[in-house]
């Protein structure tokens, strides 16, 4: 029997201990961390998705493209808001097929 080496088809797994930092303010720029951990797989993630909440429950899309070989994954968001609470969320995405929606980070207040 063939085996894909890569998963081509198959969606890779879930997106795992997503954790926000703890925002910074430096040159009129609030700042976020977005991190995140991938099971260890054999697969291709061609890029990732992840969804930004305000507390307002306003939603941001944002998409890290690049070929990722790590286990572990971070995205930087600037210009957001003081005072407004966020959380996060994050599909991998290998070769148009999408994992589920990882658990929503726990709450950050931009201070």
């Amino acid at each position: 029997m063939f085996q894909n080496k890569f998963h081509f088809f198959t969606a890779p797994p879930t997106a795992a201990a997503v954790n926000l930092s703890r925002p910074t303010f430096e040159s009129r720029t609030v700042t976020l961390n977005i991190m995140w951990t991938m099971p260890t797989y054999e697969y291709v993630v061609t890029s990732f998705n992840i969804t930004l909440y305000s507390s307002t429950r306003e939603r941001t899309d944002l998409s890290l493209t690049s070929l990722i070989h790590s286990t572990c994954c971070s995205y930087t968001v600037t210009g957001l808001i003081i005072g407004e609470t966020y959380t996060a969320t994050v599909k991998a995405i290998s070769h148009d097929v999408a994992s589920p929606e990882s658990v929503e980070s726990d709450e950050t207040k931009a201070l």
